[in-house]
C-alpha cells in the first residue's frame, strides 16, 4: 500500500505532524462551506445588501462610469422587504401581546399572523428574542407622530380655551385609541419589565402630561394655579374613561364620550375662573 503524501514531499518544520489525508480535507471543507451558507442565510444577508447599495452610486472599479442599475434595484428592494417584514412581525407581536398578553403569546403566533411559516424561526431573522420584540414594538409605538403634542403646541390661538381644550382632549383620546395595544401591554404585562414602564411613563406619559401643563401656565386665568397637578388630574382622567372603557365595553355610567369632554372642559374652565 502507497502511503500518501509521497516521502520525496512531505517537509517537517518544527515538530512532526501527521500528514492530513484528501478524505479528512473534504470532511473539513464541507462543514465550512455549510456553516459559509448558514451565515449567508441570516440577518448578515442584509448588512450584505446594504453595503452593496452603498456602491450603487459609484460604479464598478474596472469603470468608474458603469452603473450595475439592475443589480442595485434588486438590492434595495431586497433590504426594503426587509424592513417591511421586521415591522409586520412587530405589528403582529403588539396586537398578539394587546389582545393575549406577552406571556401567553408564543413565537409561532407572532410569526403566523406576520406571513411567516409557523415555528421556523423566521421571527429570529429580524429579533434575538421574545423579550427584544416587546422593546421594539413599545418604542415603535412611542417614537410615531403625537397628535397631542401638536395640538398642544400649535393649538388655534385665536380659538378660546375651552376649544382648544377640548381639541386637546379629544387628541388624547385619538391617541388612545390608536396606541391600544400598547396600552393593554402597559396594564397588563409592563410590571414585569420595570424599565420599559419607566421608559413609557418618562417618554410618553410624563412628556404629555408636562406639555398641558404649559398650555395651563400660559392661560391668562391661571396665575397661582398648580398648573403640574392639574394637567395630572386631566391627564388621569382622560386615561380612565378611555381605560374602562375599553375594558368593560363602556365608561362608568356609560357616559358617551361627548358628554365626557363637556364635564371635564368644564371643571377645567371653573378651576381656572376660580383662580383668576
Amino acid at each position: 500500500m502507497t502511503s500518501w503524501p509521497p516521502a520525496s514531499s512531505r517537509v517537517t518544520i518544527g515538530t512532526p505532524s501527521a500528514p492530513v489525508p484528501p478524505a479528512m480535507r473534504t470532511r473539513t471543507v464541507i462543514p465550512f462551506l455549510k456553516i459559509s451558507k448558514y451565515l449567508l442565510s441570516r440577518p448578515h444577508r442584509l448588512i450584505a445588501q446594504a453595503v452593496g447599495t452603498l456602491g450603487c452610486a459609484r460604479g464598478t472599479r474596472r469603470d468608474p462610469r458603469r452603473r450595475r442599475g439592475e443589480d442595485c434595484r434588486m438590492a434595495i428592494e431586497q433590504v426594503g422587504a426587509g424592513s417591511s417584514a421586521k415591522a409586520r412581525v412587530l405589528d403582529a407581536a403588539m396586537r398578539l401581546f394587546g389582545e393575549q398578553g406577552y406571556a401567553a403569546t408564543t413565537v409561532a403566533q407572532i410569526e403566523a399572523a406576520a406571513g411567516l411559516r409557523p415555528g421556523s424561526g423566521g421571527l429570529y431573522r429580524h429579533v434575538a428574542s421574545k423579550r427584544q420584540l416587546l422593546e421594539q414594538g413599545v418604542r415603535r409605538v412611542l417614537d410615531a407622530h403625537n397628535d397631542v403634542l401638536v395640538a398642544l403646541s400649535e393649538g388655534v390661538e385665536d380659538a378660546p380655551a375651552d376649544v382648544q381644550l377640548r381639541a386637546i382632549a379629544e387628541a388624547g383620546l385619538a391617541r388612545l385609541d390608536h396606541d391600544r395595544d400598547l396600552n393593554r401591554v402597559m396594564l397588563r404585562d409592563l410590571r414585569d419589565f420595570p424599565e420599559l414602564a419607566d421608559e413609557v411613563r418618562r417618554h410618553e406619559v410624563d412628556v404629555v402630561t408636562r406639555a398641558l401643563a404649559t398650555w395651563l401656565a400660559a392661560q391668562r386665568s391661571a396665575r397661582h394655579l398648580d398648573v403640574e397637578a392639574t394637567a395630572s388630574v386631566v391627564v388621569s382622567a382622560v386615561s380612565h374613561y378611555w381605560t374602562m372603557t375599553d375594558a368593560t365595553g363602556a365608561a362608568p355610567l356609560a357616559i358617551e364620550r361627548d358628554r365626557f369632554l363637556d364635564a371635564l372642559i368644564a371643571l377645567v374652565q371653573s378651576v381656572l375662573a376660580r383662580d383668576a
